[in-house]
């Protein structure tokens, strides 16, 4: 299984190892490798078929350089996997004295089958820190619960006490159906830590829990700060921690069968820190919605 790659010839070599991370829709592809006294590139190549590789119905991670005389790991994350869905992929590369590029031996892997027909995704939307802005919510937030064209939407703002205004500071778990029939969960729980939303249904009841077809369900605060998963981790960590709060998981029940997910990080202000979309507690809070899989 482990040719070399560009086959041990001098300058450099590489090996395709087992792919980690597997979730629904993301992999983190993986080899090791070497290079002498030239610098060298590298990138994998994946299909669903083994025979793809090589040919255009392959895909490819980005080419990445590597210096000369080092030596390791190397990886590429890929995020455009279907669930239930078995891959081939191999690491390819050369340096100046190779041409064209040699690829190493295939492996294969199969990701997860996560919640069949559905894409879920996390955001978070807060005026309080903007003054009532809401630049930078995440698409399709709506102003109050209710059906917006294919967008089914199941938040509210709270009053703020002594003002007559209304005003946002809460998580957001988003599905989205591609598929042509409805469907229908039993139920969602948010957990972060010892903290836990929606354990009596007291969010989001599950006759409400409809996606529609070739739509969208966004679930919220229920009128309140009863979603306000900022403040969960109860650590209130710095913003450049640590301590950095607990992952986010999102617990999604359909037919009887839960599937967590994992609401891994959100790089703000650096890529040294990490922190959920939904325990974030720095800055303005907003974030676009940030697909989450099933594995951290």
């Amino acid at each position: 299984m482990l040719l070399a790659c560009p086959l041990l010839l001098s300058a450099c070599g590489a090996s395709t190892e087992p792919a980690t991370k597997v979730g629904s829709w993301s992999a983190v592809l993986n080899a090791s490798g070497y290079t002498d006294g030239s610098a060298a590139h590298f990138y994998f190549e994946y299909a669903t078929a083994k025979s793809d590789l090589g040919t255009p119905q392959a895909h490819r991670t980005p080419t990445r350089q590597v210096p000369a005389n080092v030596r390791g790991p190397v990886s590429g994350k890929v995020g455009d996997l279907e669930p239930n869905t078995g891959y081939w992929f191999r690491v390819c590369g050369g340096d100046a004295q190779i041409s064209p590029d040699v690829c190493g031996a295939a492996r294969s892997f199969t990701t997860e089958p996560g919640v069949a027909g559905l894409r879920v995704s996390v955001g978070y939307a807060n005026d309080e820190k903007q003054l009532g802005s809401t630049d930078g919510f995440p698409a399709d937030w709506g102003t109050h619960s209710g059906t917006n064209g294919s967008v089914t939407f199941l938040s509210d703002p709270y009053l703020l006490p002594g003002f007559n205004v209304y005003m946002w500071d809460s998580g957001g778990v988003r599905f989205d159906n591609p598929t042509d029939q409805a469907i229908s969960l039993d139920k969602v729980d948010v957990a972060i830590g010892t903290k836990r939303y929606n354990t009596n249904d007291e969010l989001w009841p599950a006759a409400q829990l409809v996606v529609p077809a070739h739509g969208a369900l966004i679930l919220g605060s229920a009128g309140g700060k009863n979603f306000d998963t900022s403040d969960a981790g109860g650590l209130k960590a710095g913003c450049n921690g640590p301590p950095y709060p607990p992952t986010p998981q999102i617990e999604v029940t359909k037919a009887g069968a839960t599937t967590t997910f994992y609401d891994t990080i959100r790089l703000l202000p650096s890529p040294t820190t990490r922190f959920g979309v939904l325990s974030f507690d720095c800055g303005p809070e907003n974030h676009p919605w940030q697909r989450v899989d099933v594995v951290k």
